[in-house]
């Protein structure tokens, strides 16, 4: 078995079988893999991958283009490749302001208890925010003025999906990898500013296989 172990969730490949399992119970169960990548993935594994490294190899056998920028959003960074003609051209790793991008999100929408297909994303220009966890202050102000979770949580989404698009260099296409890829509202959010394409949780596996 391979896996990318995660902050909050670990994706194994076992066979030709995908699985997603909370990494609190990998580390509760001491498992144990022939190739990992991912935050953890040094602790439980015999081989290890660089995150960035899993990226770059997984999205260049999935992609078939020779130019292309690829962004990973997980529980707790932003990771970004490009190709040019066909070659390796850049990298860059935000685990500061992208910090708990995706376990913010999912903290915050359990909290209402709404799912992403509840948020209402509106056209209206996203306000910046420096990152995530200062952002949330924004959430819970505009609901004490009377602003529903639902789109105040929206709002909150565009400004991350805004920093994200800053941080990849403002493109006019982006390959979407991750959790993020299931969250309709977020997705809805980067469409708005650039043509999406997503690939997917297991792009990283796809790197180390």
């Amino acid at each position: 078995m391979i896996a990318d172990i995660g902050t909050t969730w670990t994706k194994i490949l076992d066979g030709k079988y995908y699985h997603i399992l909370l990494t609190k119970d990998i580390i509760k169960e001491k498992w144990y893999f022939r190739k990992a990548t991912g935050h953890l993935g040094k602790n439980f594994s015999k081989i290890y991958i660089n995150e960035l490294e899993a990226l770059a190899r997984g999205s260049r056998k999935l992609i078939k283009e020779n130019n292309f920028i690829v962004v990973d959003v997980g529980s707790r960074d932003i990771k970004y490749v490009e190709f040019k003609n066909g070659f390796f051209s850049k990298l860059d790793w935000n685990q500061s302001c992208g910090a708990t991008t995706g376990f913010t999100l999912e903290l915050i929408m359990n909290y209402y208890g709404l799912k992403s297909e509840d948020i209402i994303v509106t056209e209206s220009k996203p306000s910046p925010i420096t990152c995530s966890v200062f952002g949330l202050e924004k959430v819970f102000d505009s609901i004490i003025n009377n602003i529903s979770p639902e789109v105040a949580i929206g709002d909150f989404i565009k400004s991350l999906v805004y920093n994200i698009y800053e941080f990849s260099g403002k493109p006019e296409k982006i390959y979407l990898s991750g959790g993020m890829c299931e969250n309709v509202a977020f997705v809805k959010a980067l469409s708005m500013l650039c043509e999406v394409f997503l690939l997917g949780r297991f792009v990283l596996l796809e790197g180390i296989k």
